[in-house]
């Protein structure tokens, strides 16, 4: 009777913490991105404005803002702590692998610092991030090698993905973080990167393209713990 019992209660549990991730996925998929184009679409109509027009829309955006802080804490916590949960370099490592295995290329991993395990919201965005970038120099960049550097420091978390592809086009330097504008790179939406930058931003940290790289794309990511 004992063991039944604790089955039954093992199973509900794990039933219960399925369904969390499934909502806190479902937010992200949908709120959240939802929430943040609209946040586009403000601030670009605020930046043609005049005032007083342009103020309240500077204030709608800035709630749109706090809107997607909130979502983003409710996703973290929806998601249930895993005890063994391996550190940001393990995950990006293993999925780097698979991924340039994949496209028949090289991929390189190092990192430094005092490395930890991936159970914060801070690693939890860098993990999305580097997971994307690293997907899109193995898939779009034309390269033969793909590179990450984690640097952990007192005051926050350094993540380097770079490729020795032919690099961006111009148009595509031009449109890099514009929302809708699209990239010849990705091909897609062009909302990529604008969402992970505003994202991080959120979060206090920020996504830029290293333009001393000497060859292909690099993208440097950094936010504050």
């Amino acid at each position: 009777q004992a063991a039944r019992e604790e089955l039954a209660h093992r199973e509900h549990r794990a039933g219960v913490l399925a369904e969390r991730d499934r909502l806190s996925r479902e937010i992200h998929d949908t709120l959240l991105q939802s929430t943040i184009s609209a946040l586009f679409a403000v601030d670009t109509v605020a930046a043609d404005e005049a005032e007083p027009a342009r103020t309240r829309l500077q204030a709608a955006a800035d709630g749109l803002r706090r809107a997607i802080d909130d979502a983003r804490k409710t996703i973290w916590n929806l998601r249930a702590p895993d005890p063994e949960a391996r550190s940001l370099a393990d995950v990006l490592n293993e999925f780097g692998e698979r991924s340039a295995d994949e496209h028949r290329i090289r991929f390189r991993l190092r990192a430094s610092g005092k490395v930890r395990p991936c159970t914060n919201p801070v690693d939890e965005a860098l993990l999305k991030i580097g997971q994307e970038a690293i997907a899109n120099a193995c898939r779009h960049a034309d390269a033969s090698e793909v590179r990450v550097d984690i640097r952990y420091q007192p005051d926050g978390v350094r993540l380097r993905v770079a490729d020795n592809g032919p690099g961006l086009s111009p148009k595509a330097l031009q449109n890099l973080f514009v929302p809708f504008a699209g990239t010849t790179r990705a091909g897609g939406s062009g909302l990529g990167l604008p969402i992970a930058r505003e994202l991080l931003r959120v979060q206090g940290g920020d996504l830029v393209l290293d333009k001393s790289s000497m060859e292909g794309a690099c993208f440097i990511v950094r936010l504050p713990v």
